[in-house]
């Protein structure tokens, strides 16, 4: 009896033994655990997109739904970007088509439209920061991680391959009554820019086919100036891409293959009085005429002992 107390004293020492390290041992774990735990990021800059989101339309062929959101008090405008790499880089994200220009305030939303079978990324960007080159990259806030899909259908309907479209369309006056166009080109061989004009945003293919065209830009030059202008009003531009079998994409962008905002020219015209007539009357020389039919604030009278046929007299 007296050897069994003494084991069981032996077995109970071992066991407080192994408790208190094993407790000891847990304490050292936890501290360990909460001096390299992950700390939360702190929050994300104003000019970062967030939330962005791709899917499928499955209603239409090859078009694809992007959705994000921004800060509240974002001023930024943002780039819709489509990549066939995963954009997790600066140098993929800003090698990125642009698939809509997102302007400050404006809906957060794209579509991307006309895609052939393959699979895509999108990233959402500052315009600013795009052109400081200065851009910062989350997966899943601001770029999606996981690949679009567009498979082929079966059976596959031949389809025509439309050319790439043009960016960054801009309209400016120049020399009071011309407009100077450019735009940021496409990298394909064979194609010329057809440049319109029109009364009225040339937002649709039908406005598009009714629009004037105005000029045609071989692919080595990336602008334009509309010399054509007769009559003071409000224009709108559109540029498109036409390949050397003719196809061209009509389906354009606001702000990037058209201009949204239109641009005012005035034309000024020479202005000429008419029936000009000198008399005398009771010793006074008295001079009419026939007003234009403009307004005109005020006229200035000439007087000449030689008959004024030109500025130079």
């Amino acid at each position: 009896m007296a050897k069994r107390a003494i084991i069981t004293k032996i077995i109970i020492s071992i066991c407080v033994i192994f408790s208190c390290f094993y407790y000891v041992y847990a304490q050292f774990l936890l501290e360990d655990y909460k001096k390299t735990e992950t700390k939360p990021k702190p929050g994300l800059p104003t000019f970062i997109a967030r939330n962005i989101k791709a899917e499928v339309i499955n209603e239409v062929e090859g078009a694809v739904k992007i959705t994000f959101s921004v800060d509240p008090d974002a001023k930024n405008d943002f780039l819709v970007g489509r990549t066939t790499q995963l954009p997790s880089s600066a140098e993929v994200a800003l090698q990125a088509a642009t698939v809509k220009v997102v302007l400050a305030g404006a809906e957060t939303v794209a579509i991307d439209s006309n895609l052939p079978p393959g699979q895509y990324y999108y990233v959402v960007l500052a315009r600013d920061k795009i052109l400081e080159r200065d851009i910062s990259l989350y997966p899943d806030v601001n770029y999606t991680s996981a690949p679009i899909v567009i498979k082929k259908k079966i059976p596959e309907v031949p389809q025509k391959r439309l050319p790439e479209q043009i960016t960054l369309l801009y309209a400016r006056i120049v020399n009071k009554t011309q407009v100077l166009l450019t735009w940021k080109g496409v990298q394909q061989p064979n194609i010329v820019y057809n440049v319109y004009r029109a009364t009225e945003p040339l937002n649709s293919p039908e406005r598009i086919k009714n629009a004037k065209l105005i000029g045609q830009v071989q692919a080595d030059n990336e602008s334009f100036i509309d010399r054509t202008i007769t009559q003071s009003g409000k224009y709108y531009y559109a540029v498109t891409v036409r390949d050397i079998e003719g196809n061209e994409d009509i389906q354009l962008i606001p702000d990037q293959s058209y201009t949204a905002n239109p641009v005012s020219v005035i034309i000024r015209r020479d202005v000429f009085v008419t029936n000009i007539r000198a008399d005398i009357d009771e010793g006074t020389l008295k001079i009419t005429w026939s007003k234009p039919d403009v307004d005109v604030k005020s006229f200035v009278v000439y007087r000449h002992t030689q008959p004024i046929v030109d500025a130079q007299t």
